[in-house]
């Protein structure tokens, strides 16, 4: 039994529209973040503000996230065989 199988026979169809979307909302606040960031801001002076350290590193996070939530996703959507079910029928 696949996990698309396994999604389906629950009725959990909804899973990899909601992993689209998960994707799609951490991809906007990844821009958010970039567009946010003053790549200047550790050169000197006093600055408050969201510097471009704590941007790549908060970039770094979501990228992470995202890789997480593609791979879930193909694995939701994977029609293969998996393992074996158990009790056998």
């Amino acid at each position: 039994m696949s996990i698309r199988t396994a999604l389906t026979d629950n009725g959990l169809r909804i899973v990899p529209f909601a992993v689209i979307l998960a994707v799609a909302w951490l991809g906007l606040t990844a821009l958010n973040v970039w567009n946010r960031m003053d790549r200047v801001a550790g050169l000197g002076g006093e600055y408050v503000g969201q510097p471009v350290v704590s941007g790549v590193v908060g970039l770094v996070v979501l990228l992470v996230v995202v890789f997480l939530f593609v791979s879930l996703y193909g694995e939701a959507s994977e029609a293969g065989p998996g393992p074996e079910e158990f009790p056998p029928r």
